[in-house]
């Protein structure tokens, strides 16, 4: 996953020291012992924060826009990140979140297409 502009921002703003490469992993992982899932978490609840404060990015950031699917995915479902996230989801029909009823159309229609007739 890329960091858009808002999740790098938090990124920035929190104890993390960029250098050349990206960011320091020593400011991240304070003990040697934290797993890649502890801060594949960090990174999602950090997302999560930034999406849910402002909801509007949904529907401007990449990042925010990829989070349910990602969310979703048997890679990331288990992270108690994503798994306190989905319920929370669970009930919005915007199509960013997955839940939207289903459109059914006439195989070869085009939805909101106009008749000839009514031309």
């Amino acid at each position: 996953m890329g960091f858009s502009d808002e999740l790098s921002l938090v990124l920035i703003q929190g104890d993390a020291k960029p250098s050349c490469s990206g960011f320091l992993i020593a400011d991240f992982l304070p003990l040697s012992t934290l797993s890649v899932d502890f801060f594949t978490n960090i990174n999602f609840q950090t997302l999560i924060n930034v999406c849910e404060g402002q909801k509007a990015l949904y529907n401007t950031s990449c990042n925010c826009a990829q989070l349910p699917s990602s969310c979703r995915d048997n890679r990331f479902s288990g992270l108690a990140s994503c798994s306190a996230y989905l319920p929370k989801i669970a009930s919005r029909t915007d199509c960013v979140f997955g839940n939207a009823p289903a459109t059914v159309t006439a195989p070869g229609s085009i939805v909101g297409r106009k008749r000839r007739s009514e031309w």
